[in-house]
């Protein structure tokens, strides 16, 4: 028996069956589906919740998630996470920033959330700051430009990027990755110009209008 308010921003298919299931649970003062919502929305609703929770899922086709954008933004306002041990969601959450869990893990969920609502405010605190700091040293947008510059730099040269082996870098297995891609790029394209391309797509990919359905739990 833990008090709790959960909202729920996104939208999708599965949003019928949510609300039913909600109303059938007696939770509707309880959760809240929010829908869409702006990046300021989103924000506000970060600085206001104690606990950002991202089930992450295999779909049936096998489709999956990467590093989602939501947990990179919860993070990165200092907030503790809970997801799933999927793919690159254990690149990311390190560190003590936050706990995962198996992919469908129902109770495992509910414990973990019960647990977080009843540890001290300053562990929890702390969870968030870890959080932060994995952001700031591993994916910020000047840092993710620069480690592209580098790999663009070596394929130019025709320098050929050794093969990633555990506990390599990010930086390794992101040069892996141009490898037999034939890149030819001059000296001279990087320059402040490339810097700006890398910049705007960049941005784009990590800047979306609208973010994917997760819960935010404010304990």
């Amino acid at each position: 028996g833990v008090a709790f308010d959960c909202t729920v921003i996104g939208q999708g298919p599965t949003e019928p069956f949510l609300r039913m299931r909600i109303e059938a649970l007696g939770l509707t003062q309880r959760v809240r589906l929010a829908g869409a919502a702006s990046r300021e929305a989103v924000r506000q609703a970060l600085s206001a919740c104690d606990v950002f929770v991202l089930p992450c899922r295999v779909a049936a086709d096998g489709d999956q998630d990467g590093i989602p954008v939501s947990l990179m933004e919860a993070m990165a306002v200092g907030r503790p996470v809970i997801s799933s041990r999927l793919s690159g969601i254990q690149e990311l959450v390190q560190d003590g920033a936050g706990r995962l869990l198996e992919p469908g893990d129902a109770d495992g969920l509910a414990e973990t959330l019960e647990d977080m609502a009843n540890m001290p405010l300053e562990t929890r605190a702390a969870m968030g700051r870890s959080g932060r700091r994995r952001i700031e040293q591993s994916f910020r947008l000047d840092a993710q430009i620069d480690q592209l510059l580098r790999v663009f730099g070596r394929s130019s040269s025709g320098a050929s990027p050794s093969p990633v082996g555990a506990g390599e870098t990010t930086e390794t297995l992101t040069a892996q990755t141009t490898k037999g891609l034939g890149w030819s790029l001059a000296s001279t394209m990087l320059n402040r110009g490339m810097r700006f391309l890398i910049t705007v797509v960049l941005a784009r990919l990590l800047a979306p209008q609208h973010f994917g359905l997760f819960g935010m739990a404010s304990l």
